[in-house]
């Protein structure tokens, strides 16, 4: 359950306290409006029926505007540095696992050594490099696009599923090849490396599992 924010968990830097008070107001009203829509739509303590469609209001963006100092996302990364620390705070518990985001440093670092050496390699068999427009990726001889990407590794939802990796699109993923780094259990280190192909339509994500990997074409290579 989550706890109420307390003055004992506040900090006592002024701009701090303010968004936390800024927050707690934010929750305040979010469980007011639970509890009219529960007293609304409900009834007693029964879960909140949503309204029919054509009975919703329109967004009102005058309503966003005149309640300056509500908390956005920004407010939170600004004055806890980032939602994890906000949760903690709020004694919430997220049933997502947000490990990997504390390696994500180590991921940078990799996949920026990981794009030199694939240049040098590239160069010393005759290809010719340039940038291909985007961050992690080049373009060899003009035509073909090789990203660079990491691989986060994923437990399976239940413990005798296997586990997977995920290869975010992230901003732009053109028509061409991905070498991802394939991390280990929970992201700690490099399992090993794998090489797939992309037709740049990939949505959002792309996932595999190990007993999938090679019916998908992706080849494996060890670090």
């Amino acid at each position: 359950m989550r706890k109420t924010l307390s003055q004992q968990d506040v900090p006592n830097n002024g701009s701090e306290a303010r968004a936390a008070s800024n927050l707690r107001g934010l929750l305040q009203r979010q469980e007011d409006y639970r509890g009219a829509a529960r007293r609304s739509f409900g009834g007693g303590n029964d879960r909140p029926v949503a309204p029919n469609p054509s009975q919703r209001r329109p967004f009102d963006a005058s309503r966003c505007r005149s309640n300056a100092g509500t908390s956005c996302s920004a407010t939170c990364q600004t004055h806890f540095g980032n939602f994890r620390n906000l949760y903690r705070l709020l004694g919430y518990t997220p049933k997502r696992n947000y490990e990997f985001l504390d390696s994500r440093p180590v991921w940078s670092q990799l996949r920026a050594r990981l794009v030199e050496q694939a240049a040098t390699a590239i160069k010393a068999a005759g290809g010719r490099i340039s940038s291909g427009g985007w961050s992690d990726c080049l373009r060899v001889n003009g035509t073909t696009y090789l990203s660079v990407r990491a691989a986060r590794w994923t437990p399976g939802r239940k413990p005798n599923h296997a586990p997977h990796w995920s290869i975010e699109r992230e901003t732009c993923l053109p028509d061409g090849w991905i070498a991802a780094i394939r991390l280990s259990e929970h992201n700690k280190t490099v399992l090993d490396y794998v090489l797939l192909p992309t037709d740049g339509k990939v949505k959002r994500t792309i996932r595999f599992s190990e007993a999938a990997r090679a019916g998908r074409g992706i080849i494996r290579f060890k670090p």
